[in-house]
């Protein structure tokens, strides 16, 4: 018979002993499954996105029209409104005030050159009415009126091409 076939035989002492599983009931106990790690739940998720979009919105509104502080200027500037034309600079090509916009001199779209303002003196009738605003102004070739109601400015152009 040979070492394998009997189990009880002592191993020799050059060998290392044999490893034998443990007969069922004895030896080491079973180990419990490890339960997966729960993730925390976010908290506020879904309020922090509603609140982050409803800032957002309210940060244009306060640009867009101005809330008092003087933001609506910004929103001019941001969008090339023509409120924000000083000497020297250029306006697109326009059909009416509402379309007219500062652009750089340098884009295909600048149409106009700004020569001179007159501030505060013409209504949008006395503008309509008068047959040269930009007297002053000798380079000037036409004129646009810009405001609301009441007195509003008058920006003397002249051509850039």
């Amino acid at each position: 018979m040979s070492e394998q076939d009997n189990p009880n035989q002592q191993p020799s002492a050059s060998e290392p002993p044999a490893y034998q599983a443990p007969a069922a009931g004895e030896g080491v106990a079973p180990v419990p499954a490890v339960p997966p790690v729960a993730e925390e739940p976010k908290k506020g998720g879904k309020i922090a996105g509603i609140l982050g979009v409803i800032l957002v919105g309210a940060i244009i509104l306060l640009c867009k029209f101005g809330a008092g502080w003087g933001l609506g200027s910004i929103w001019d500037n941001l969008t090339g409104a023509v409120q924000t034309a000083e000497v020297g600079d250029c306006l697109n090509s326009y059909k009416n005030v509402d379309d007219a916009k500062v652009v750089d001199c340098a884009d295909p779209d600048a149409a106009n050159k700004v020569v001179g303002i007159v501030e505060d003196k013409y209504t949008s009738a006395s503008f309509e009415s008068t047959e040269n605003p930009c007297t002053e102004f000798t380079d000037a070739q036409s004129a646009i009126w810009v405001g609301d109601t009441g007195t509003g400015d008058v920006w003397c152009l002249k051509p850039t091409k």
